[in-house]
């Protein structure tokens, strides 16, 4: 069974933040077997990031009332339709990266985003549509940038001289092709019921070594398997050994290392007696992701396993330490 949304899930999530969730405005509920959107309005509605990727999500709901969201990952979930966004008023970038998407014509719904830049369909049955591309473009002349590719102005000319012949097109196209999963699914099905009698001679059990389709409902099934062959199998410890740098020197002084070739800047302010480091993250990037640790001799930040660590050339005081994310650039301060 999937898992449902908590208030002490939430708050867990919400460290960041020193558990204050009414006032969060970034929040990661990724890969958490989650079947449903839900209390999020409620609790958490000044919400501007919200990470839901990597979930058993079947539909977009509960978002609406969340006024200032800009950004919305759902990638890796079983939707099927784009809905219930009008009022996200503020939405810059959509990620819906392998879903099941088959319903293009819901894009139509994201007209009233006036200041939706980005989206993000890659992995959906939808982008196998002939005209896809062309079809998303004219419908959404406010978007920059669709599956990482750039929009250009001669493109959208184009598309919108076709918009009406397109969408006559794809609305055939995604008919077959729901007619064509429906069939398919109940093909499935009449085989999972004869896999119960696959013993029985009279039964040609060939048809049952046919691939698995991959729907939302195996995809549940899958995840099912996982969490069970986990339980199963318990926690044991890794034999795979990750090369972590040589963070010191032979006579144990700290030294300087950049792994990830992070960009920063390490000044030194006289007026404050204190040191200033900014480190450029990525803008969207999920903050349970970058960790910090500030020592009296130097201070290290560790942003998705690639260490940052820097040599500091006066002792500082750890306690009085403090670490915020901008919430314009992403910067870390």
């Amino acid at each position: 069974m999937g898992c449902r949304i908590t208030e002490e899930l939430v708050r867990r999530r919400a460290e960041h933040n020193e558990g204050d969730i009414s006032t969060l405005e970034e929040l990661s509920l990724h890969q958490q077997d989650l079947e449903r959107i839900e209390h999020l309005d409620r609790w958490c509605p000044n919400l501007k990031i919200l990470y839901l990727q990597n979930n058993l999500i079947p539909k977009i709901e509960n978002v609406s009332r969340l006024k200032d969201l800009r950004y919305l990952n759902l990638a890796l979930n079983n939707i099927t339709k784009i809905e219930n966004l009008g009022g996200c008023e503020f939405l810059e970038k959509l990620d819906l990266t392998v879903n099941f998407v088959d319903d293009l014509l819901s894009v139509e719904s994201l007209r009233d985003n006036r200041t939706l830049q980005e989206l993000f369909l890659t992995g959906n049955p939808c982008t196998d549509y002939e005209g896809y591309r062309n079809y998303v473009v004219a419908t959404l002349p406010q978007l920059l940038w669709l599956d990482g590719k750039e929009v250009t102005r001669s493109e959208r000319i184009i598309a919108m001289q076709q918009l009406s012949d397109l969408r006559q097109r794809i609305a055939e196209q995604q008919k077959a092709y729901v007619d064509k999963r429906q069939n398919t699914e109940q093909k499935f099905k009449g085989h999972t019921e004869l896999s119960s009698d696959s013993c029985d001679p009279c039964v040609d059990n060939s048809q049952l070594d046919e691939p698995t389709p991959y729907t939302p409902e195996s995809r549940i099934k899958m995840h099912q398997h996982i969490a069970e062959q986990r339980k199963d199998k318990g926690s044991k410890p890794s034999s795979d050994v990750k090369k972590v740098p040589r963070a010191l020197e032979k006579d144990g002084r700290m030294l300087n290392i950049n792994e990830g070739k992070y960009e920063f800047h390490l000044t030194e302010e006289d007026d404050s007696n204190q040191y200033v480091l900014e480190v450029g993250c990525p803008r969207f990037m999920d903050s349970s992701f970058i960790h910090c640790d500030v020592q009296p001799t130097y201070v290290r930040v560790v942003i998705k396993d690639k260490i940052l660590q820097l040599v500091l050339q006066e002792e500082v005081s750890p306690d009085n330490s403090l670490a915020k994310r901008s919430q314009t650039t992403g910067k870390l301060l």
